[in-house]
């Protein structure tokens, strides 16, 4: 007869990024564009419409601009998906001046375009934000944000593609640092006063490239003001509630999407992303990669470890301290996993004993781990006594492999 399985969680694994917090995503290794899009130049800012097949990004000191290398940047545009594309062309429109120009957002339909500045006449343009819809209107429409007056000529922004929500950066009056987040929200057909994020989000240096998830919840951004990896780090928060004040703690995207050098203008479409980044030169470039799958990263784990026991006995011998010894370095080497130990006995004795037994044989593993200085928040513990002894052939051959801890690897999130 089966008897019952007793589970213990001694340590319960959460990863406390903040609460309500959305999971962290695992990216693959990001691709450099070629020389389509990418060129000795500097690449930025990319933008993709709803459906993905186009693109629009910025390019600065390049010497193909409107206005030459030393001018302002330009509206690139191409079309292809992924990492691949075609020959990209600044003919986009008639939207190009000698000043900066750049595509912030694009409606869900693809029809409007949301460009950073005002076009007030020829190349002269101010602060702010305007909508261009091709065929309909003969020239970018200036959008009124009350409130909207940058102290600096450092800001930006993000439009979401239901056009009712505009993230920004910029230095305002109340701002923490040289530039701190903004939303203004479209209500009854009138734009908002920019609010503040807050300083869950917002640090004292400068926050930037703001980009909303599809759903509004997540927001991602790029910062100086958190440390990291390297100048500026792309870190994700998600929102809390509708205020926009309240933000879980953010928390950064990694080495795969974070490197030494500078690495902002995260975007997303799915589970594609692109972002820049002058990780491998001096100019920024603008780099693909995706969200893994669970099929993905579960075949990369590393494979379970076993230890054994003497019968009776939850003492980690000397044959098995090699193993324990693999196990941390495993766990140092990747910080992104953890370890779920679970203990077994064979059938010989009583259950209740067993199932102690089970529990101390686990809590060994995970002492030792804990010496060697594996984080209490990386270890996971259960025990199951006899119960898996009980259903396997009684023979002392069989019931001694049930003596044993397992130790498999997971992820952390």
């Amino acid at each position: 007869m089966m008897k019952k399985v007793l589970l213990i969680s001694v340590i319960l694994l959460i990863i406390k990024t903040g609460s309500g917090q959305s999971p962290l995503p695992r990216f693959a290794d990001p691709v450099r564009l070629d020389a389509k899009i990418n060129t000795d130049a500097e690449e930025s800012m990319p933008v993709l419409t709803s459906e993905g097949g186009t693109m629009y990004f910025v390019r600065t000191f390049y010497n193909r601009n409107n206005g030459g290398k030393e001018a302002g940047q330009d509206i690139w545009r191409s079309s292809g998906s992924k990492s691949s594309w075609a020959e990209a062309e600044n003919n986009v429109f008639n939207l190009n001046n000698n000043n900066n120009n750049a595509v912030v957002g694009v409606s869900r339909d693809g029809k409007r375009l949301y460009l950073l500045n005002q076009y007030v006449w020829k190349d002269k343009m101010k602060a702010g934000i305007s909508v261009y819809e091709p065929g309909k209107t003969e020239s970018p429409v200036p959008l009124d944000i009350p409130g909207l007056d940058p102290q600096s000529d450092f800001y930006g922004f993000y439009m979401h593609p239901d056009e009712n929500i505009l993230l920004i950066s910029a230095k305002l009056e109340n701002s923490l640092g040289e530039e701190d987040l903004y939303v203004s929200l479209k209500i009854n057909d009138k734009w908002s006063s920019p609010v503040h994020l807050g300083s869950t989000v917002n640090t004292g240096n400068y926050d930037i490239s703001p980009f909303l998830s599809d759903d509004t919840r997540t927001l991602y951004f790029a910062t100086a003001g958190r440390g990291g990896l390297g100048s500026a780090d792309i870190f994700m928060s998600t929102r809390l509630d509708d205020t926009w004040k309240k933000w879980a703690p953010p928390v950064n995207l990694g080495n795969k999407i974070n490197s030494r050098g500078f690495d902002a203008y995260y975007f997303m479409q799915g589970n594609n992303i692109w972002f820049s980044s002058n990780r491998s030169s001096e100019m920024s470039d603008i780099y693909f990669t995706r969200i893994m799958s669970k099929e993905e990263l579960e075949a990369m784990l590393p494979k379970p470890l076993t230890i054994y026991f003497k019968l009776n006995s939850y003492m980690i011998s000397g044959e098995s301290k090699p193993v324990m010894e693999e196990v941390v370095k495993i766990l140092e080497q990747n910080q992104e996993l953890k370890v779920i130990i679970t203990g077994y006995t064979c059938s010989i004795g009583n259950e209740n004993q067993n199932q102690k037994l089970s529990e101390m044989r686990a809590g060994s593993a995970m002492d030792f781990l804990l010496a060697y200085g594996i984080g209490v928040d990386r270890i996971e513990i259960g025990a199951v006594g006899e119960s898996k002894a009980d259903l396997a052939d009684q023979s002392e051959e069989v019931q001694k492999m049930f003596r044993k801890v397992e130790i498999r690897f997971d992820y952390l999130y």
